[in-house]
């Protein structure tokens, strides 16, 4: 085996890694947008529910004040997980079009020249992709670390309903 040989089976073997991470990513964060919009869901069915057939001055409002908060926190962090971890976005991929390495002046240097410049831009790619899914998995980290407030965000919504005389 050359040095062109494992420095191209090394490429590989980044890329894929790099691939392989970006579609891990992508399924935690739709694991994780998907539990967000169930939480919503079944927090605005309970507030529905308490409030009932009943008039606005018996409605428990101290409750739904911490459940309108928390509903608004998770759809604000939601949204922040599909702007920075779920919309389509460039990625690079491994090789280069067969138009650009069969055309005229390609064919005038060695293959293996060729092969070499070849890996070398493969790491530009290698590390746009490796910076694209830091990107998306520090935003997906603080969503999560961000759901687990959310028992704070209700508590603080409730004692500053009571707070206000509410």
């Amino acid at each position: 085996m050359t040095l062109i040989d494992y420095a191209e089976k090394r490429v590989d073997d980044l890329m894929a890694a790099q691939m392989e991470d970006m579609a891990c990513i992508a399924n935690d964060a739709r694991f994780t947008f998907g539990f967000i919009a169930a939480a919503i869901s079944a927090l605005l069915g309970y507030a529905f529910s308490l409030m009932g057939d009943k008039a606005m001055s018996e409605w428990p409002w101290v409750f739904l004040s911490g459940i309108a908060a928390v509903v608004v926190w998770l759809f604000a962090w939601g949204w922040y997980l599909v702007n920075s971890a779920m919309m389509a976005r460039g990625v690079m991929h491994r090789g280069n079009e067969p138009k650009n390495l069969l055309n005229e002046e390609m064919k005038k240097h060695p293959v293996d020249l060729v092969r070499e410049g070849e890996c070398l831009q493969l790491q530009a790619r290698i590390e746009y992709n490796r910076a694209r899914n830091k990107e998306a998995g520090h935003a997906l980290n603080r969503v999560r670390l961000a759901l687990l407030a959310a028992p704070v965000v209700f508590v603080l919504a409730m004692a500053a309903t009571v707070a206000s005389g509410g």
